[in-house]
Parts: structure tokens; C-alpha cells; sequence
């Protein structure tokens, strides 16, 4: 329920910032990419919108303490897919248009910031050519202020590189 609820905020968030972007072109190197329903399928709610994507080429992530080795790199970040259209390739070829994308601004290294107890978004990266670079430590996290469920710790986050860009 929590994970819909987050899908269909980030959704409304980046169909806004879409909007915006294409009214009032920009030189700076970000998109969110959108992939929409095949014809035929049933969403209306959704209005086809069945996955989303930021990719930002920057050196570091506003508020992430992790930053990857390279100084050209890119960053995927609110990567989300209904629920209704997981396990059908929406998150793979939104990931494959990314790294078009990372290409054609000519970035040499692709990063996601994960949580760390997020054992699907680990399964879901590795089999897309993703692997861990470095892993926040629970003292970290801890002085961040970050925990998950009352846990110390369990709001760690790690960094994946891209070994397929």
C-alpha cells in the first residue's frame, strides 16, 4: 500500500516536472523519462504512465553522503513502476533508455543510491548490470539521524555503479 501511495506521488511529481521542462526548455543535463502502457491496456487512473525515472548528470547527489568515483557520472534516482506493470520490463527499459541517454551526454559511469534492507532493489539492479561501489556504515547512518522502522542502521544506503554503460 505504501509503496502505491509513494508510485503515484513520485508519478504526479515527475509528470509535473515533464510539464514544466518541456514549456520552459532547459540546458541542464536531467530527464525523467516516462514509460507508458502498450495500446489496449486497461489504465485509465494512470492515464498509461507506468513507470518513471530522474537521470541527472552531476558529480554528487544533493543529500546523499555516498558519491561514486568518477567525475563525469549520472544518477538514476526515483525509479519506480506500478505495481499492475512489474515483472513485464518496464524498470529494464526505462533503465536502457537511461543509459542512452547517459551516453549521448557522454558521462563514463551510471550510479543508484539504494537503501540498503531494500533486498528487491538489489535483485532488480544486479540482474540489470548493477553492482555495489561502497555501502553507508550503520555509525553513519546513525549520525545522519536515519533509521528505518525505529532501527538504528536500517536506514543505510548504498551506491551501485553501472557495469553496462
Amino acid at each position: 500500500m505504501i509503496a502505491e501511495d509513494e508510485y503515484k506521488a513520485l508519478k504526479a511529481e515527475q509528470l509535473r516536472r515533464l510539464q514544466l521542462a518541456s514549456e520552459h526548455q532547459t540546458k541542464d543535463r536531467s530527464i525523467c523519462l516516462v514509460a507508458r502502457a502498450a495500446a489496449g491496456c486497461d489504465t485509465p487512473e494512470d492515464e498509461g504512465v507506468v513507470g518513471t525515472l530522474d537521470l541527472y548528470a552531476v558529480r554528487a547527489v544533493q543529500g546523499e553522503v555516498l558519491i561514486g568515483n568518477s567525475d563525469n557520472a549520472a544518477y538514476l534516482a526515483n525509479v519506480c513502476v506500478a505495481d499492475t506493470a512489474r515483472r513485464q520490463g518496464v524498470g529494464g527499459a526505462l533503465i536502457q533508455a537511461a543509459r542512452q541517454v547517459a551516453e549521448t551526454w557522454g558521462v563514463d559511469a551510471l550510479y543508484v543510491h539504494i537503501m540498503a534492507v531494500n533486498e528487491g532493489a538489489k535483485m532488480f539492479y544486479q540482474l540489470h548490470g548493477f553492482v555495489t561501489e561502497q555501502e553507508e556504515s550503520s555509525n553513519q547512518a546513525h549520525y545522519r539521524g536515519h533509521c528505518l522502522d525505529g532501527i538504528e542502521g536500517r536506514g543505510r544506503t548504498m551506491l551501485l555503479r553501472d557495469t553496462l554503460l
